[in-house]
């Protein structure tokens, strides 16, 4: 599993094999559904790790 997140300026970062997505410190359950709750802190746990606020993230695709 793979997650494209994209930012409100147009930049994006990619999580491959894709393990655990955290929401502040509580780790959300696939289908990861209720991400972008605002003033959140996001961690996409995979091959890299990608940290943001949810308030700058424009969309998440989870394939």
């Amino acid at each position: 599993m793979n997650a494209t997140i994209a930012f409100k300026n147009e930049k994006y970062a990619d999580v491959h094999n894709l393990k655990e997505v955290y929401a502040g410190a509580i780790c959300v359950p696939k289908p990861y559904d209720n991400l972008l709750l605002p003033n959140t802190a996001l961690t996409f746990v995979g091959d890299t790790t990608v940290c943001c606020s949810s308030n700058d993230v424009l969309l998440v695709t989870i394939d």
